[in-house]
C-alpha cells in the first residue's frame, strides 16, 4: 500500500467524470451545458504487491550495522526444507599470543641475505674494484709549414751588376726598340725552378750613359724569359756572345715570363729603376733578361754599353714552390707550442708508476703524414714531467731529453711515472733532394702516448671501499630475548667465499661476540679469477646460547691490504684489465629448539566491537519498522574460539582462555550493560572448538547447520532486539593454565617442526555467529494486537531515494521547489482546492473496491484507515486480508466522499496494517522466505449528476442556443 494507491483512486474517479462528460456533449457548443445522469463506472485499478524483503534482506540489515569489514551478513538456511525467512551474521576477529611467533624471526635471521663483497646492486654481476685504463693519448700538434725561404733566399745568386753587350748606334742609322739580352743563373744546383710569392719584385737599376755622340738611350720594357728558348737556336750561341741582333728584333714580348714596359732615360738619368712583379710567377733557374732599347745619335765607331746597379730582389721576398730542391745541410724547424699532456683522466688514484720494461709496454708514437717527394726528416723529443708528492712521499715523472724518433716511435720502457702533465718539445730536421716543396703545403703531425703494461703501480689505499674492507652485520634480537630463554643450535656460524684478483695476499679478520669469535684471520690468495667451489666453514657446531640478556646477533668482517702511507703497491698490472676482490659470507644458522619463558598469566587480549572510535551499532531503524509491540524472536548468538596453538595436538595442549564479554547500550534513554560471559568478579572458562567453516554459496547464501560452539551467547539476544542506538561489545581474554611441558611461568621447549608455522596459529580466533530468524514476536498488550504504520513503514524504504533527490535538486530553481510540494492523497496541497477532484467527490455516491489478494506471510492481517478532522466527522475503514487467498471490499458511500472533500488536506490518522495478538501472552509469526502480499483491485463508481456548465458565447449560432441532457 502507498500513497499513491489512494491518489489513483481519486486520478480514476476523476477521468470517470470527464468521460461522461465527452460522451453527453455534442460538436455544437450551447451557452450553457446541464448534465443529470446517474451513471456506474466499472474499472480495475491494477495490482499492488508488497514483500517483506524490501524491509529484511542482507543489504538491509548490513546497512543497520554498518561498513565494519569484519561483519558480514549472509541468507542463511538450516537445510532445503527450512523455509524461514532467516539470515546470519558472522564478526570475526584474532588475537596474537606475543612472542611465540619467534620462528618467523629466526627464518628471518636463517634466511638473511649473504653478506656482500664487491658487487653490483644485483648482487649477481662481481663490481670492478679498480682498473688502471690503457693510457692511450693523442697529442696534439699543429701542422707544420715547409716554408723554407731563407734556404731559397740564400741560394740566390748576386744580381746587383749586369752588364749587357755594347751596341754600336749609327751603323744602321738610329736604332729603334732594340732587344738586348743577358743570360743570368738565378742559383747554383740548389733548384731548378721556383714560383714567387705575393708581393715578391726584382727591382733592376741602370747606370747612366755617359753623354757622347749618343744623345737619346731609352728602356722602353724589360722581359724575363726562359734561357732554354735560346740556347738552343741561333740568335745565342752561348752566354758569351754571337749575339744576332736582326734576330732578336723579332722576338715578341708576349712570349716573356714577365715583361714591364719601362721609361728610363739612361742620357738624362731619370727614372732609372724599374721593378718587374714577380707574384706567382715561376722562373727557371737559367733565365734571359732582356732589354728592349731605342737610341738616337752616335758616331758609329764608339759601342753603348748599358750596365746595371743595385739589382735585387724585394725584401719581402717570398716562395710558393719550388722544385728539384736540394739541400746542403739539414734544416731544422721547432714545433709550434704544444698544450700539456694530461693523464690524470681515470688516474685519480694513481699515485707512481713504473712503466713495464717490454718495448712495447710504452711508447710516444711520432710520425709525419704527406711529406713531398724528395724530403726526408729527423725528429727529437723531450718529455718532462714534474715530480708528485702524495703523504710525504716523492713521486718521480718522466724525464727524456734530446730523444731522437727512431721508427715513428720512443720507447718508455723502465721510465717512471705519475699523473702530472706531460711538456712535450721538439725539433724536425729536413732534408732534401731533388724534391719539389709546395710552400702552402702544411706537413700532417701524428704523436701520441700508448702505456699498456706497469712493472709497478702505487695506488691510494682508497680503491679499495670502506664496505669492501669492513662489512659490519646486525640483527636485532630484541624481540626474541623479550620472550625467548635460549636456543639450541646445531651449527652456527659462516660459510665463505672470496674471489681475490689482486695481485697480492689478502688477510680476513672475523669478529662476533655472539659467536664468541674474536680476530680469527682467514688468507685468501692473490690473482684468483673465479670464485672457489668450496665454501669455508667458520663456526660452532651443538651449542645452546642463552639469549635473554642478548640484544643482538653481531658479525664484523675486516679486511687487512699490505700498504703503506696511505698507498697500495701493485706488481705486474696490465692496462685496461679490471680487477676485482668479491665473494660473500652467507650465515649458517641451524637451530634445533626454542625455549620460550611465558609468563604464567596474560593479559591484554582486550578489544571492543566496533573497534574503538567506530561508530556504535544503531539498531534503532529496526523499531521503525517494528514499531513497540513487535520484536524479533529466535535470535541465537554463537560464540567460536580456536587456536591451533590450543588444540590437543598443539605446543600449549593443556592451556585454557578466561573471558569475559560485556554489553553496553542504551534503552528507554537509560544506560545498560550487560554480562554476555563472566561477570563483574570473575571470568569464564571457554571451551576451544574449531572454527567454523561457512559453506558460503552463490548470492551470499549459506546453507547448512552451525557447528558446536564455545558458548551460546543467549543475553545478546535480548541487547540486539532492544533497538538500541549504541550498542558496544567488550571483551577480556585470558591465557593462562598448564601444558603437557608443565606451567607456562617455567617456560617451554618448543622444537623447530613444531614452531614452524606458530607465527599464523599462535593466533586465537574469535568468531560470533548470530542466526537471525525472522519471526515476528507480537508482546502482550490490552489491544490485543500490534499494527505496522504503513507512512513509518514507507518513509523507511524511500528514505535513501530522498538523501538522493535532495542532492540532485541543489541545482533547481526556486519555480521547481514550488511545483513539488507535498499534496494529500488527492495531490492537494494544503490550503488549496481543485475544482475538477472536489466536483467528482460531490456527485459520488459510493465507491466499491473488490480486493483480491495473495498472502503467504503465514499472518492474517487487518488494514484499517481512520481519520477525524476538526468539526468531529470521523472516518474508519477495515478490511481483512486472511493467511492465504481471498476476496474482500472495501466501500466509500456518499458521506465519505463527502469527509474527504471537506478534510484537505486528507492524511488518514491511521493507515496501518495490524498483526493479531494476546492481551496475556507473546503470539509469534515465523515470517516465510518469500512472504509477500498481492492485492488486484477491480472497482465500481456509482454517480448522481446534476450539473450545469456556463459556457462562453462563441458564434451568432450559438446565441441562443440551450441544450439539455
Amino acid at each position: 500500500m502507498s500513497k499513491t494507491f489512494f491518489k489513483n483512486i481519486g486520478k480514476v474517479c476523476f477521468i470517470i467524470f470527464v468521460a461522461i462528460l465527452i460522451s453527453c456533449s455534442n460538436f455544437t457548443m450551447p451557452k450553457k451545458i446541464t448534465i443529470q445522469a446517474d451513471p456506474e463506472i466499472h474499472a480495475s485499478f491494477g495490482k499492488v504487491e508488497a514483500s517483506l524483503t524490501d524491509y529484511f534482506s542482507v543489504e538491509k540489515i548490513q546497512e543497520l550495522v554498518g561498513e565494519e569489514e569484519s561483519f558480514k551478513v549472509y541468507e542463511y538456511r538450516l537445510d532445503d526444507n527450512d523455509d524461514t525467512l532467516r539470515f546470519l551474521a558472522q564478526m570475526d576477529f584474532s588475537m596474537e599470543i606475543d612472542g611465540l611467533d619467534v620462528e618467523e624471526n629466526l627464518q628471518e635471521l636463517e634466511n638473511k641475505e649473504p653478506i656482500i663483497f664487491g658487487y653490483e646492486e644485483d648482487n649477481i654481476t662481481p663490481s670492478v674494484l679498480f682498473s688502471v685504463p690503457e693510457i692511450d693519448k693523442t697529442i696534439n700538434i699543429d701542422p707544420i709549414s715547409l716554408e723554407l725561404t731563407d734556404e731559397i733566399t740564400s741560394s740566390l745568386k748576386d744580381l746587383s751588376s749586369i752588364q749587357f753587350e755594347g751596341v754600336e748606334p749609327g751603323l744602321i742609322n738610329d736604332l729603334e726598340n732594340q732587344n738586348l739580352p743577358f743570360l743570368l743563373e738565378l742559383c747554383d744546383d740548389e733548384f731548378d725552378t721556383v714560383t714567387f710569392g705575393e708581393g715578391t719584385y726584382l727591382d733592376i737599376g741602370f747606370n747612366q750613359v755617359p753623354f757622347g755622340s749618343v744623345t737619346t738611350a731609352k728602356v722602353n720594357g724589360i722581359a724575363i724569359f726562359d734561357a732554354a728558348k735560346f740556347t738552343g737556336g741561333t740568335a745565342i750561341k752561348d752566354f758569351t756572345g754571337n749575339v744576332d741582333y736582326t734576330n732578336l728584333t723579332s722576338i715578341s714580348m708576349n712570349d716573356a715570363i714577365v715583361y714591364k714596359e719601362g721609361n728610363s732615360d739612361l742620357v738624362n738619368g731619370t727614372n732609372l729603376t724599374t721593378s718587374l712583379d714577380l707574384s706567382n710567377k715561376t722562373l727557371p733557374k737559367d733565365i734571359c733578361l732582356v732589354l728592349n732599347v731605342s737610341f738616337e745619335g752616335g758616331d758609329g765607331t764608339s759601342p753603348v754599353t748599358i750596365t746595371t746597379k743595385n739589382s735585387k730582389f724585394s725584401d719581402n721576398i717570398s716562395f710558393k714552390r719550388v722544385t728539384g730542391f736540394n739541400t746542403t745541410a739539414p734544416v731544422e724547424v721547432d714545433f709550434p707550442s704544444i698544450e700539456p699532456i694530461e693523464l690524470a683522466d681515470g688516474l685519480e688514484d694513481l699515485k707512481g708508476a713504473v712503466i713495464g720494461s717490454g718495448e712495447s709496454d710504452g711508447q710516444i708514437s711520432f710520425s709525419i703524414d704527406n711529406l713531398p717527394n724528395g724530403v726526408t726528416t729527423t725528429t727529437i723529443l723531450s718529455l718532462i714531467q714534474t715530480d708528485s708528492e702524495y703523504n710525504s712521499v716523492n713521486y718521480s715523472g718522466l724525464n727524456i731529453t734530446d730523444k731522437t724518433v727512431t721508427k715513428n716511435a720512443i720507447s718508455l720502457a723502465g721510465q717512471k711515472l705519475n699523473t702530472n702533465n706531460i711538456n712535450l718539445t721538439g725539433s724536425i730536421e729536413i732534408e732534401a733532394i731533388d724534391a719539389t716543396i709546395d710552400f702552402t703545403q702544411e706537413l700532417n703531425v701524428s704523436a701520441g702516448v700508448k702505456i699498456k703494461k706497469f712493472d709497478s703501480v702505487s695506488l691510494s689505499d682508497s680503491v679499495i671501499p670502506q664496505n669492501i674492507l669492513t662489512q659490519n652485520y646486525s640483527y636485532s634480537l630484541a624481540d626474541i630475548a623479550e620472550y625467548v630463554n635460549q636456543i639450541k643450535f646445531n651449527k652456527i656460524g659462516l660459510a665463505l667465499k672470496l674471489c681475490n684478483g689482486l695481485p697480492l695476499d689478502a688477510t680476513m679478520k672475523i669478529n662476533s661476540t655472539f659467536l664468541d669469535i674474536t680476530n680469527k684471520e682467514e688468507v685468501f690468495l692473490g690473482n684468483q679469477t673465479d670464485l672457489p667451489t668450496e665454501a669455508r666453514d667458520i663456526g660452532t657446531s651443538d651449542i645452546t646460547k642463552d639469549i635473554s640478556d642478548t640484544t643482538e646477533f653481531d658479525l664484523k668482517i675486516s679486511i687487512e691490504m699490505p700498504s703503506s702511507n696511505g698507498v697500495i703497491t701493485l706488481n705486474d698490472i696490465t692496462t685496461g684489465t679490471d680487477y676485482k676482490f668479491y665473494g660473500q659470507a652467507d650465515l649458517i644458522i641451524d637451530w634445533e629448539s626454542v625455549n620460550f619463558k611465558i609468563p604464567d598469566d596474560y593479559s591484554g587480549f582486550e578489544g571492543s566491537f566496533p573497534e574503538e572510535g567506530s561508530e556504535p551499532l544503531d539498531l534503532s531503524t529496526l523499531t521503525n519498522i517494528l514499531g513497540d509491540d513487535i520484536t524479533l524472536s529466535g535470535i541465537k548468538p554463537k560464540l567460536y574460539i580456536s587456536s591451533d596453538l590450543l588444540s590437543n595436538e598443539g605446543p600449549l595442549a593443556g592451556a585454557e582462555i578466561q573471558a569475559v564479554m560485556i554489553a553496553s547500550y542504551t534503552k528507554d534513554e537509560v544506560p545498560n550493560t550487560k554480562y554476555l560471559v563472566g561477570s563483574a568478579d570473575n571470568s569464564t572458562k571457554v571451551e576451544i572448538v574449531d572454527n567454523p567453516e561457512l559453506n558460503v554459496m552463490e548470492n551470499s547464501l549459506v546453507k547448512g547447520t552451525l557447528p558446536e560452539a564455545s558458548m551460546e551467547l543467549t543475553g545478546l539476544e535480548e541487547v540486539l532486539t532492544s533497538g538500541a542506538p549504541d550498542i558496544k561489545l567488550e571483551y577480556d581474554f585470558k591465557l593462562g593454565g598448564t601444558t603437557k611441558e608443565g606451567k607456562l611461568s617455567d617456560g617451554i621447549t618448543i622444537g623447530k617442526e613444531s614452531l614452524a608455522g606458530l607465527s599464523q596459529t599462535s593466533e586465537i580466533n574469535i568468531s560470533l555467529l548470530i542466526d537471525l530468524p525472522i519471526i515476528f514476536a507480537v508482546k502482550p498488550n490490552e489491544a490485543g494486537y500490534a499494527a505496522f504504520d504503513i507512512i513509518s513503514l514507507m518513509n523507511e524504504t524511500s528514505e535513501s531515494e530522498e538523501e538522493s533527490n535532495e542532492n540532485s535538486e541543489e541545482n533547481k530553481n526556486t519555480e521547481d521547489s514550488e511545483s513539488t510540494k507535498e499534496t494529500d492523497l488527492f495531490n492537494r496541497a494544503e490550503g488549496e482546492d481543485i475544482e475538477g477532484i472536489d466536483t467528482v467527490l460531490e456527485f459520488i455516491e459510493k465507491v466499491s473496491i473488490d480486493l483480491q489478494y495473495q498472502n503467504n506471510t503465514g499472518m492474517a492481517l487487518t488494514l484499517v484507515i481512520q481519520d477525524s478532522n476538526a468539526r468531529g466527522e470521523k472516518l474508519k475503514k477495515e478490511v481483512q486480508l486472511g493467511k492465504n487467498s481471498g476476496t474482500m471490499n472495501l466501500t466509500f458511500d456518499y458521506d465519505d466522499a463527502q469527509y474527504i472533500k471537506n478534510t484537505n488536506p486528507f492524511y488518514p490518522d491511521v493507515l496501518e496494517l495490524r498483526l493479531p495478538g494476546n492481551k496475556t501472552t507473546e503470539t509469534l509469526y515465523k515470517i516465510r522466505r518469500d512472504a509477500n502480499i498481492s492485492v488486484i483491485l477491480q472497482g465500481s463508481v456509482k454517480t448522481d449528476i446534476d450539473y450545469s456548465i456556463e459556457l462562453p458565447t462563441g458564434t451568432e449560432n450559438s446565441e441562443n442556443a440551450e441544450g439539455e441532457n
